[in-house]
């Protein structure tokens, strides 16, 4: 039975393990990277954390598009299809939520409130 892509994604064939595992790694470092940065703004600020999710779905939506993928859950049941942008921004998005990440939390103190 011969294997099928549904999809756009950066590889061709499932064989190519190297691109498959570059694409995976992408979409795990933009989600990584959003849920990092949301999760830091609850802490920080929490209830104002709700103004960084937005932010938070651009960087995931950067990392889809790179990779061809589709919003997840959301993307096929809406009809919402992401251009293909280059797989070097879904890097950058990642970079960018880890950057903003770090400017929130770089004088949080490690020691509980007491």
């Amino acid at each position: 039975m011969p294997q099928n892509l549904d999809r756009r994604h950066l590889f061709t064939d499932p064989l190519q393990v190297h691109l498959v595992l570059a694409e995976y790694s992408l979409q795990y470092l933009a989600w990584i990277a959003a849920g990092a940065l949301v999760g830091a703004a609850f802490y920080r600020w929490e209830g104002g954390g709700l103004l960084v999710i937005p932010l938070g779905v651009v960087i995931v939506a950067l990392g889809e598009a790179a990779t061809g993928d589709a919003l997840p859950l959301i993307g096929e049941r809406l009809g919402l299809a992401l251009p293909q942008i280059p797989a070097v921004a879904a890097l950058g998005a990642a970079l960018l939520g880890a950057a903003l990440t770090w400017m929130i939390v770089r004088d949080v103190p490690v020691r509980n409130r007491a």
